[in-house]
């Protein structure tokens, strides 16, 4: 790369290196050695030690297109231990920086060696090269690429290359990064840095649009620290701009801190009104935390809390994806879990939102933009399966729309690849119902190898083993043959996560049936306390797995689970819990926490627990061996019911050998 004397002193008097990639790095060529806006480019790449064993290498191409970042994929074939691929650069394109990216490595280089300046078809560097090249390794500017970490520059480099950007485009740079050439200017504590930020507040002043009476409020308040000033033209652009940005934002933040409901609706139509969303306003709407689906929410979920559900539609196609998947969350999946509503009732709201949803995937949203379209295509599908397919799975098998369901469980699976118990029965169900005995069994095993199976598919798995066999005999060892095989060191370490050591305070609760039963009882017999709550979601959802580990224990004599009752506030919490467990048929020896005089929930046991052993929430379990010490204590539930009833029978046989110590 030529540069001129003139240049060439000033980068030494800044104490500016030149640009790691004006020469070829010993990883990566990139053909031309100056790229052309508008033309093709040859990338060559030989991987890091971490990446030579990877059987795909995924490049990422970050695009500075007309001051804006974008992100595209490389299309990357090996040959000869090197990944190549050719790529278009965009017209308005002014840097590029690379990634390379393996199964649990990202390689970016190092010192910025992966990115490049763009040149005019003249030889001229690009609108955009300049200040790509400082922002991209400058902190505190706002510029990053998120993920992208290379080694920052001091703000005097920083301020350099913004000067070079605007000396040589001022006309599409000064306007739209005058704030940060001042925030350098005053960062890099140059001599001369005052009368050059008096220079560019009067350039700003001279041409008073919105954007630079923006950008001057901004270097009045945050880099001179003029907060008068600041004043001062902060109402001068909302009286010139009553339209613009500052009065959008007054707006909203009124609408929004409104107390009476019936008179924030009608700010909030006022705002809808008066300042329509616009692509163009995304990013001050982003740095200003400005959410035009918080409006929508709100008006939204007026109009369901006085049942009218239809609103949905009025909303449907102005929610953001983010806020889609929200409303999805509020409106379907929280009844759905707590059956306060039908599934056939929830389902053709459901079925909006999700069309609505799978729409939106076609407009990347703001936050988005440096994801490349494979990266935003991995993050649509997780987001998709994770926050609302395993609760529409589920809703449409329950309302009968078995066809569909099927469709999106398949779906999901490519995401979760079996993980999940849950979607691993809804799909063995679906299948069933359609007849598809060969992938129903390709499923069964596939869900067994991950420990990822309910009651449900075990009794499928059991029924299709018999059918083949002509008996039950030998089925537990072929379930077991079927698992994912863990070394000791694995298992080990995962019960070391729930270690904890002391002695159990002494306690004496009653049973369903009236009975007292006390420590004192127990003594010589390794037992689990699982602390539960009517009210706690997780408690109930993990109860399939207990019911496996409790009939795994039913016959050893040296071995009790009881299930305690705690932290119920309504009067009837006894009854209710009763009802709950013989409903679902668990053979549970519930016992009920003791409620202290003048408290207003039974958690006399669980509180003691909590406060020795300093720890918090159910569902806990508590394993405590046949000295009366606690070894193990869990807390939560991972969504597995085969894989909790391992977990269980694991951590009493390590109470049993940690006490035979």
């Amino acid at each position: 790369m030529r540069l001129t004397k003139v240049l060439l002193t000033i980068l030494v008097i800044f104490g500016i290196n030149l640009p790691s990639f004006a020469q070829s790095d010993d990883n990566l060529i990139v053909t031309p050695e100056q790229p052309v806006q508008g033309e093709n480019i040859q990338i060559k790449y030989r991987p890091v030690e971490g990446l030579k064993t990877s059987k795909q290498v995924n490049g990422v191409i970050y695009l500075y297109n007309n001051y804006r970042w974008t992100a595209g994929d490389l299309q990357l074939k090996r040959e000869n231990g090197v990944w190549i691929s050719t790529y278009p650069l965009p017209k308005d394109c002014g840097f590029f920086a690379l990634k390379f990216e393996g199964d649990s490595l990202s390689d970016v280089g190092s010192g910025g060696s992966y990115a490049r300046f763009v040149y005019e078809a003249d030889g001229q560097k690009a609108q955009g090269a300049y200040i790509g090249w400082g922002l991209i390794r400058s902190p505190g500017y706002g510029h990053l690429i998120p993920g992208y970490t290379t080694e920052s520059i001091s703000d005097t480099a920083t301020y350099f290359w913004i000067n070079q950007e605007i000396t040589y485009h001022q006309k599409e740079a000064a306007p739209l990064f005058a704030y940060e050439y001042c925030l350098a200017l005053k960062k890099s504590k140059m001599s001369d840095a005052e009368s050059k930020i008096g220079r560019c507040l009067k350039y700003l002043q001279n041409n008073p649009t919105e954007r630079n009476l923006l950008s001057e409020e901004a270097i009045y308040r945050n880099v001179l620290e003029q907060n008068q000033k600041a004043d001062s033209v902060h109402q001068i652009n909302m009286e010139k701009y009553p339209s613009g940005a500052l009065n959008r934002f007054a707006s909203y933040r009124k609408a929004l801190n409104e107390k009476d409901m019936a008179t924030q609706n009608k700010l909030m139509r006022k705002f809808l009104v008066e300042f329509p969303k616009k692509p163009a306003d995304e990013r001050f709407n982003d740095d200003n935390v400005i959410s035009y689906d918080n409006i929508y929410f709100s008006l939204l979920f007026s109009e369901v809390f006085k049942k009218n559900y239809n609103a949905l539609y009025e909303y449907l196609p102005k929610l953001s994806l983010g806020g889609l998947v929200n409303v999805y969350y509020k409106i379907i999946t929280i009844p759905h879990n707590r059956k306060a509503l039908s599934d056939d009732f929830l389902y053709p709201y459901a079925d909006s939102l999700v069309k609505q949803i799978l729409k939106e995937k076609n407009d990347k949203p703001f936050q988005y933009r440096f994801l490349s379209p494979k990266e935003w295509n991995r993050k649509f599908e997780k987001m998709l399966t994770q926050e609302v397919l395993l609760t529409h799975v589920s809703l449409l098998r329950n309302s009968g729309h078995i066809s569909e369901a099927l469709s999106y469980a398949e779906r999901a699976q490519k995401v979760l690849n079996y993980t999940v118990a849950g979607l691993n029965e809804d799909l063995c169900y679906l299948l069933e119902q359609e007849g598809k005995q060969g992938e129903l069994d390709s499923v069964l095993r596939k869900s067994m190898y991950h420990n990822q199976v309910t009651p449900y598919l075990i009794d499928l798995l059991k029924k299709n083993y018999v059918a083949k066999k002509g008996s039950a005999a030998g089925f537990d060892a072929y379930m077991r043959s079927l698992k994912k095989t863990e070394s000791a060191g694995e298992i080990s370490e995962r019960i070391l996560k729930d270690k904890r050591r002391g002695k159990m305070p002494a306690w004496e609760l009653v049973d369903a049936n009236g009975k007292k039963i006390s420590s004192k009882d127990l003594l010589g017999k390794t037992y689990v306390l699982d602390f539960w709550a009517s009210w706690c979601v997780p408690c109930k959802a993990s109860f399939p797995g207990m019911k496996l580990a409790v009939e795994r224990y039913r016959n050893k004599s040296d071995v009790a689970l009881f299930f305690v009752n705690t932290e119920e506030y309504l009067p009837t919490y006894k009854e209710a819990a009763k009802k709950f467990i013989t409903e679902k048929n668990y053979p549970f020896h519930i016992l009920f926490d003791n409620k202290v005089a003048g408290a207003k929930v039974n958690d006399e046991l669980f509180s003691k627990v909590c406060k020795e052993f300093k720890i918090s929430g159910i569902p806990q379990k508590v394993f405590v061996d046949k000295k009366g010490n606690v070894q193990f204590i869990s807390v939560g539930y991972k969504g597995s019911p085969s894989e909790l009833a391992d977990d269980i029978s694991e951590l009493i046989e390590a109470t049993k050998k940690a006490a035979a110590k």
